[in-house]
């Protein structure tokens, strides 16, 4: 009997330890399923955050520029937000025209080498040059020459774009980021003034004056530059020093020069008892509309987190 009580005891015991190893093995396979959870949680409690921070965003796990590749970022797609961002060796990431603001939020960044990020605006077209004067072949004599037409005035230029880049860099080894205003385009010379012809006894007129010279078309205003804020952290070691930024106010565009002016008709020595007929007068320097303006330079402000 005392056997028998001894064999229960011992089974009781068996029991209460199995159960308990359940139990252990139960709740950490709870708290691995918690930890799993939690990292979901957090990765959507930080894509809402940013959603409420920059209102509509384009969410993706990668944004990949790969090797010597140039890629562009459209309209639609100008702010995004992405679990892991990778730039190779020698790629290049550009923004289409009507693209204003750019943000972009990356939990894991790398760069390679001679990585360009280039949100800087397009440089204005130059004006069309002023057409000259009619030439001397199509006007009779004692006629004025004929002006030069006004250059174009040169285009003025697109501005650099805002751009915001919040990050934690795993990986770098050297970024350029560009936000320059474009260049304004160069105004159109002014158009040759044609030459006057000369004077003519049989039609008792005296020589033709010179046509004047178009005026230089006006230079086109260079863009501002746009304003660059990187927030950024390593993950690993790294500098910032590996990332340059360029925000340089554009060129301005030069003016265009006056085309030459016409020169005038000649007199002519008539025979006796006609008058002689007198020279005509050079024609006038239209001059230029003078430079554009210089775009203004952008700001960059780095800022460790």
């Amino acid at each position: 009997m005392k056997n028998n009580n001894f064999n229960i005891q011992r089974i009781g015991i068996y029991i209460t330890v199995l159960i308990t190893l359940l139990s252990c093995q139960n709740k950490d396979q709870k708290n691995q399923n918690f930890e799993i959870e939690s990292e979901n949680i957090g990765t959507n409690k930080w894509k809402d955050s940013l959603t409420n921070m920059y209102g509509i965003s384009n969410f993706t796990d990668k944004l990949l520029v790969k090797k010597g590749q140039i890629d562009t970022i459209s309209m639609s797609n100008q702010n995004i937000i992405t679990l892991s961002w990778v730039m190779e060796d020698s790629s290049k990431l550009v923004f289409a025209d009507d693209v204003k603001d750019i943000k972009i939020n990356a939990q894991n960044a790398s760069f390679g080498n001679g990585v360009i990020i280039d949100a800087s605006g397009k440089n204005g077209k130059d004006g069309e040059n002023g057409k000259d004067g009619l030439s001397r072949s199509e006007t009779g004599n004692c006629a004025t020459g004929e002006s030069g037409k006004n250059g174009e005035n040169g285009k003025d230029r697109l501005h650099g774009k805002y751009l915001n880049i919040n990050m934690e860099i795993s990986k770098i080894g050297s970024l350029k980021i560009l936000s320059n205003g474009g260049a304004g385009g160069n105004g159109g010379k002014g158009g040759n003034g044609m030459n006057g012809t000369k004077g003519d006894c049989g039609s008792m007129c005296n020589g033709g004056n010179g046509g004047n010279s178009g005026k230089g078309g006006k230079g086109g205003n260079g863009g501002n530059a746009g304003n660059v804020e990187i927030q950024y952290k390593f993950s690993t070691t790294g500098t910032v020093g590996a990332i340059t930024v360029e925000t340089k106010g554009g060129k301005f565009g030069q003016g265009g020069k006056s085309g030459l002016p016409g020169k005038k008709g000649g007199r002519k020595r008539c025979p006796l008892g006609v008058e002689n007929r007198k020279e005509g007068k050079d024609g006038k320097n239209g001059g230029t509309n003078g430079n554009g303006i210089k775009g203004k330079d952008g700001i960059y402000t780095p800022i460790k987190i």
